[in-house]
């Protein structure tokens, strides 16, 4: 590899970790700066305004999406209401950790020049990345099969349940989802080899 392509991919690199460390920057200053009014659905008040519901399928359908209360979730983390966070959305503790370990993650990285995240930082990173995505897809079922069985609390504007449990509960099982499809193409290999062997 060529000096000119090492420092191309180093300038890439750099870029990749600020615009990540700007967005995250950004989310944690918003949650820390934004309110949350102690009446109705507690909505986010920013400069005096409250600001609109941007859930689109929500408003389309009436029920709750995964990323659902995640904001209110972020804000009351950001004030110290770990209870209240969980209860707007179970998996919004975790995801505002992620969120908030990508600030010296990258600040790392950049102080390396952009260079690459170190091993065992990077498969962290990645498998917890995926980790919560898993658990967001199967938090969208759980608040999808919720929804349909109380079709007449919708138009009350009823949350679904959340607590702690749900959140321990959402994390194991997408981890072990996560384990088991790493280790299912090692198991199929293993299968072949004595299916092989045997024939």
């Amino acid at each position: 590899m060529s000096l000119t392509e090492t420092h191309s991919q180093q300038d890439v690199g750099r870029e990749h970790h600020v615009l990540v460390l700007a967005a995250c920057a950004f989310v944690l200053l918003a949650a820390a700066f934004f309110r949350l009014q102690p009446t109705g659905e507690h909505a986010v008040v920013a400069f005096g305004y409250q600001l609109p519901d941007v859930c689109a399928y929500r408003q389309i359908t009436g029920l709750w999406c995964p990323g659902c209360g995640l904001t209110r979730s972020f804000v009351s983390l950001a004030h110290g209401q770990l209870g209240d966070s969980v209860g707007f959305n179970p998996l919004g503790p975790l995801l505002f950790l992620i969120v908030a370990a990508q600030v010296p993650l990258r600040s790392f990285a950049l102080f390396r020049r952009g260079a690459p995240l170190s091993g065992w930082m990077s498969r962290a990173n990645a498998d917890f990345g995926k980790t919560m995505l898993i658990a967001l897809l199967l938090l969208g079922a759980i608040r999808l099969q919720w929804g349909l069985a109380h079709q007449n609390l919708i138009k009350t504007d009823a949350e679904p349940p959340a607590d702690w449990a749900t959140t321990i509960i959402l994390l194991f099982v997408s981890w072990a989802l996560l384990w088991a499809g790493q280790k299912l193409p090692k198991l199929r290999t293993v299968l072949r080899a004595r299916f092989a062997k045997q024939s």
